[in-house]
């Protein structure tokens, strides 16, 4: 089973056992107004339904749950790409428990996991969107290479609505350079 590690976190697979952890982190509004596709209130069911669509996923995509290295066994928060063979990309996504907010977490697991898209699975282009009343969403996007290429709207679940996003976009050339650079 696939995990990755950077310098402060554990990057590992889901467990079944995650499912409590992230029905009680998630289950707040102010993180899942900024996520498409996740209901509020978020219920034990709900996480039980993710990890088992998780497993579900072919070897393009990976889902992995964050720990600090420092505190093994906790998770803290999601970060993913999932690969679409129709759209020829991966989209990026994360959360994060609002303890785990402004320690730089998402970015450095979002690091990690465009590494892993791009030059292990071998993606072409990474995608993800960021609700525009969500900015540090889009700063975590900014400092692992993506970049805006539209503004438009997308549906959001928690809050009924259609929200104002901004899509960005990350391709493996554009990420060769960087890191090339670095």
């Amino acid at each position: 089973m696939l995990t990755l590690t950077t310098k402060r976190l554990l990057l590992r697979p889901m467990r079944r056992s995650d499912s409590e952890t992230i029905a009680s982190e998630i289950n707040h509004f102010d993180i899942v107004r900024n996520l498409a596709r996740v209901p509020f209130p978020y219920e034990l069911k709900h996480a039980e339904e993710f990890i088992a669509w998780t497993e579900t996923l072919d070897a393009n995509s990976a889902v992995f749950a964050v720990e600090e290295l420092a505190n093994p066994g906790q998770l803290i928060g999601i970060v993913s790409h999932e690969w679409s063979a129709e759209k020829e990309n991966s989209e990026l996504g994360y959360w994060y428990a609002r303890e785990a907010w402004g320690k730089g977490y998402a970015s450095e697991a979002a690091a990690a996991t465009v590494h892993h898209a791009l030059a292990v699975a071998n993606h072409p282009l990474l995608i993800s969107c960021y609700h525009n009343d969500n900015p540090a969403s889009g700063r975590v996007l900014e400092k692992v290479g993506f970049v805006a290429i539209r503004q438009c709207a997308n549906f959001s679940v928690a809050q009924n609505q259609s929200v104002p996003v901004t899509s960005m976009q990350l391709t493996r050339e554009m990420w060769d350079q960087n890191t090339l650079r670095t």
